[in-house]
């Protein structure tokens, strides 16, 4: 070995050691971000049975909040002509859906609201849906 290799191997040991530890970069956030969920249900006249549509709308939003754990449910059925067994059966048809996809909570609100005068009968047969989410507990 020469003198030279000597000086270069030691001079790369002293600079290994004295050199400063890069920083890692932050690993990226995947925790699951846990809002609140708005959605409106719609269904054709006179019927409180959920169309594919709309099944696959609350499929989309059940698996929006994976990794959340619902907190509350808020169903309100909109009714146009003052009856409420028809909107009883929408919002209860729309929580069995949410129970089938593993959404449930002891935490579920049920109303029915009068559509305001001049709003379309159409979009008046509706629930909107209202989830609240928290992150699940991971026990350690």
């Amino acid at each position: 070995m020469t003198h030279f290799t000597k000086i270069f191997i030691a001079a790369t040991f002293i600079t290994a050691a004295t050199t400063p530890a890069l920083a890692q970069p932050a690993a990226p956030d995947t925790s699951p971000q846990c809002e609140a969920i708005t959605a409106t249900v719609y269904f054709a006249a006179d019927q409180a049975e959920l169309s594919k549509a709309a099944m696959a709308a609350l499929e989309a939003q059940a698996e929006g909040i994976e990794g959340c754990t619902v907190s509350t449910i808020e169903a309100t059925a909109v009714s146009t002509d003052g009856s409420t067994s028809l909107s009883e059966a929408r919002s209860t048809a729309v929580i069995s859906a949410l129970a089938d996809l593993g959404i449930a909570t002891a935490d579920t609100v049920t109303t029915i609201s009068q559509a305001p005068e001049g709003r379309l009968i159409s979009t008046a047969r509706q629930v909107e849906l209202k989830l609240g989410t928290l992150p699940e507990l991971v026990n350690s």
